[in-house]
């Protein structure tokens, strides 16, 4: 889908990634198909149409038409196709659910509508990613804080590979976001499979606001842990000077 990170690699951290291009047209594009194939089968009472698309099954590229309206957060139709079968829990080819749409956007209404039928919260796709690290990837502090309040979601969780929702935020440079995982008491001395605390992602981002939130919530300990390569959060600082 594009909306999540490519890994890094020790060797060259340039970043988590970026969505693909034109995805707006895409969604706008895919959101009037699901609203075209929910009302084909509302008239027609069928399971499929004749190009095969399905309320209950997916597209021939994976995803399914919940997964559309939860991105558009539509809650209507989300709970329309629930009723008709659809499967909150169904993932498509990167086994992401249509909560990690969701978080995408933020769209709270349909997550309250996925979670109320069954949605996992906890699901991971393919990178480990749950909807908590889609969210502090996107910024998305609303919805972030809106899981962990209601549904409990696990705020200090690893991914694949051992970075929380606090390190993407770090590195995606929404301070907002990182506020209010510090509030709810996340690690920030956690260190992830190359040795880097939030602090050394934000670091590296070389974004002031980000490393000083870290630094005034945190202790002098942050300022010195070495990641793999032997750098401090200081160190990779004072190369963006």
């Amino acid at each position: 889908m594009g909306f999540f990170f490519r890994k890094l690699s020790p060797e060259n951290r340039i970043g988590f990634g970026k969505p693909r291009k034109k995805v707006r047209k895409i969604e706008d594009c895919s959101r009037s198909r699901m609203i075209e194939i929910v009302l084909w089968h509302h008239l027609n009472d069928r399971e499929q149409k004749e190009d095969g698309a399905s309320l209950t099954t997916s597209g021939g590229n994976g995803y399914y038409v919940l997964q559309w309206a939860a991105l558009n957060n539509v809650p209507d139709i989300a709970q329309y196709l629930i009723e008709h079968g659809g499967n909150v829990n169904a993932i498509d080819n990167n086994k992401q659910t249509a909560l990690h749409w969701a978080a995408v956007r933020g769209s709270i209404a349909v997550a309250d509508v996925l979670l109320r039928n069954g949605t996992r919260v906890e699901a991971t796709d393919i990178n480990g990613y749950r909807a908590v690290h889609v969210a502090a990837q996107y910024g998305q502090m609303a919805f972030l804080n809106h899981i962990v309040a209601k549904y409990h979601a696990d705020y200090d969780a690893p991914d694949n590979d051992g970075r929380c929702p606090l390190q993407l935020a770090a590195y995606k440079r929404f301070a907002d976001t990182i506020r209010l995982l510090l509030f709810r008491d996340a690690s920030q001395g956690r260190q992830d499979k190359e040795g880097c605390t939030p602090l050394h992602w934000a670091a590296i981002r070389g974004n002031a606001e980000a490393c000083t939130v870290l630094v005034h919530a945190g202790t002098k300990q942050e300022l010195v842990v070495k990641d793999k390569a032997g750098f401090t959060p200081v160190q990779l600082a004072y190369d963006k000077v």
